[in-house]
């Protein structure tokens, strides 16, 4: 397990001892967000948001993301686009108490980028996929990610 894992010498071996260090970021009154965690640690982050009087929400992937196959080509960024715009709503709502609508959404994500992560550059008749995958994890998300968008290549760009 612990191959798949950043950071276990600051935040411990298991799963758990991570969620329940990075649950040290939950404040009184303040909204926290998850994506969806195995059983022990969506139990830990459970256990923290209550000590801490916090509200938690575990989320998934949406299934009103507007279509963008090269922002959201890979699952977890599906995931990740789905937490962040929750996070930005509850922000919003908590501090403007202003809605996030579907086009500042779309907005957003057709203005994303994140260099070297799931990036595809053409050049000339070359396609590169690239991606810092730096743990077993997130190099099973890029072969999936790879093994999914390698044949369109043989579409028109």
């Amino acid at each position: 397990m612990a191959e798949r894992m950043d950071h276990v010498a600051q935040l411990g071996p298991t799963l758990e001892d991570i969620a329940w260090h990075k649950s040290g970021i939950f404040k009184p009154g303040a909204p926290a967000f998850s994506v969806i965690q195995e059983a022990g640690p969506s139990e830990v982050l459970r256990r923290r948001a209550a000590e801490r009087n916090t509200d938690l929400t575990f989320v998934s992937p949406s299934d009103n993301l507007p279509v963008n196959k090269k922002v959201l080509s890979a699952p977890v960024q599906r995931l990740n686009c789905s937490l962040a715009i929750q996070l930005a709503s509850g922000f919003l709502q908590l501090k403007a108490s202003e809605i996030l609508n579907a086009d500042d959404i779309s907005k957003g994500i057709n203005n994303f980028s994140w260099a070297g992560r799931f990036e595809v550059i053409d050049k000339g008749s070359s396609r590169w996929f690239l991606d810092g995958a730096h743990n077993t994890l997130s190099l099973e998300q890029v072969a999936e990610w790879f093994s999914e968008n390698i044949h369109a290549a043989d579409t028109p760009k």
